[in-house]
């Protein structure tokens, strides 16, 4: 399930057969992050300023700066993120957003995911309308 809140959030939620300790090193280890994600230098650690690089496009050099704010091993990790251009619409314009990885373990066994990101308006607000 994916939805996107009247206070420009996003929320998505999964079920995973795998233990929390997998996924919690898939979402924290530097080199299992960005085989699904983007190349980075993550440490989950509260404090920790890391960087998130992604394919430039125009005048934005791909990177976002994130800083973890809370850590609570192997549970829930949030970061802010922030980086782009002013200047550009859409993808690449400037961002400055707070996202929330949380997860729970399952009666089976598995974890659900919880995936939050907050503070996407001015973002969005710039995108063309899906409708």
């Amino acid at each position: 399930m994916t939805e996107v809140s009247e206070k420009r959030s996003v929320l998505t939620e999964a079920d995973f057969e795998y233990p929390a300790e997998t996924l919690w090193q898939a979402m924290t280890d530097s080199e299992w992050l960005a085989v699904w994600f983007f190349p980075n230098d993550i440490q989950p650690v509260a404090g920790h300023k890391f960087t998130i690089w992604g394919r430039p496009i125009e005048r934005w050099m791909a990177s976002l700066i994130a800083r973890c704010s809370q850590v609570e091993a192997p549970k829930m990790i949030s970061f802010r993120w922030y980086g782009g251009h002013e200047e550009l619409k859409a993808f690449g314009h400037y961002m400055d957003t707070t996202v929330t990885w949380t997860l729970s373990p399952l009666q089976s066994g598995g974890t659900h995911f919880r995936f939050v990101h907050e503070g996407l308006a001015q973002i969005l607000d710039q995108m063309p309308s899906l409708t």
